[in-house]
């Protein structure tokens, strides 16, 4: 993919850090975006200050660690564009503190994020990236 100007890119963590710079410098280069965060008001924020810029974009709250919410996201994203060019799984968490006071739901929400966030993704784009038989690129934050 030698340029990403009409190209359709989905971005978890959408509505800040690397998720956000992401949607803006994928807007820049001409992609049409699909921005997907668990926290509705930021992701909110994030579509309407892409739009401002010019952007084409729709927002999906997603929970990356959820399978049946990476589904619709997943459907959201064929059915608003009828194609998916660039998924990048970057929605991700930190667990600070000490490793001997962490608790299993800790662990839980962690791992649920960061690993399991992305084997949702693959599972529900990648089938259908494959099956479009175009260029794509499936980026994973870690």
């Amino acid at each position: 993919m030698k340029s990403f100007r009409q190209t359709v890119a989905v971005v978890t963590g959408a509505a800040s850090g690397i998720g956000r710079g992401l949607c803006e410098v994928l807007a820049e280069e001409g992609a049409r975006l699909v921005a997907a965060d668990v926290e509705p008001a930021r992701l909110d924020a994030t579509v309407q200050q892409l739009r401002g810029q010019g952007a084409t974009v729709v927002g999906q709250v997603t929970d990356v660690a959820d399978t049946v919410s990476v589904q619709a996201l997943a459907e959201r994203a064929f059915g608003e564009y009828g194609q998916v060019d660039v998924l990048c799984n970057n929605a991700g968490v930190f667990l600070g503190g000490l490793l001997w006071e962490t608790t299993d739901a800790d662990w839980d929400w962690l791992l649920g994020v960061n690993l399991r966030g992305l084997v949702n993704g693959i599972r529900a784009f990648v089938p259908r990236m494959i099956a479009q038989d175009t260029d794509g690129h499936v980026i994973n934050t870690a």
